[in-house]
């Protein structure tokens, strides 16, 4: 005698959309976890792109214009920054950064937004930019003459909106040195 083909059972049933509401679980946060690395990896993209447009921008001036230009007219005292300003530099995450040894004392910061809102279009360093207020912030950290040579620290950085209350900051590193036979006249170097 045949039997009539029995099916699935309930707890067969149970078992396999448990099985499978966990296997749509896990595949769910990686698709969660991609997209937020997707969104920093941009972020950290178009950080960089506006710190390369301050360094061609410099590249652009000689060291004299930027000594009588931003760092003569607005440049701080380290000491002066408020613990926000702190973090739109990333001092933070690197707080030796800011707290520069004996020769390095002369060591000032730019926000470079707020002198570029001061200056004519032509002295800017990046002409084309438009700030975004609150969202991206963007500075100039000055260490004049060690050795013959100044170092200017570029710091970008932006609100994360995966942290609240925290910054992506982006840095970049520039020396200038003086003009002169072995130099390019510009007075920058790269």
């Amino acid at each position: 005698m045949k039997t009539a083909p029995r099916g699935v059972s309930l707890l067969e049933g149970l078992i396999a959309a448990t099985v499978l509401a966990i296997g749509i679980t896990g595949t769910l946060q990686g698709i969660i976890v991609a997209a937020r690395q997707n969104t920093i990896a941009s972020r950290m993209t178009t950080l960089s792109s506006l710190a390369q447009d301050i360094r061609l921008g410099l590249v652009g001036r000689s060291r004299a214009a930027l000594e009588a230009g931003p760092f003569a007219t607005t440049c701080r005292d380290l000491s002066s920054l408020s613990a926000e300003e702190r973090q739109m530099l990333g001092a933070l995450d690197n707080p030796g950064l800011l707290s520069p040894a004996p020769p390095l004392a002369s060591t000032c910061a730019v926000d470079l937004d707020d002198w570029e809102a001061q200056v004519i279009p032509a002295l800017r360093l990046t002409p084309r930019w438009t700030p975004v207020p609150d969202n991206y912030r963007r500075w100039l950290v000055y260490a004049p003459e060690l050795d013959g040579a100044a170092t200017v620290y570029i710091a970008v950085s932006m609100r994360n909106a995966l942290l609240p209350g925290r910054r992506i900051v982006h840095t970049q590193f520039v020396g200038l040195y003086d003009a002169g036979p072995n130099g390019n006249n510009a007075g920058v170097e790269l």
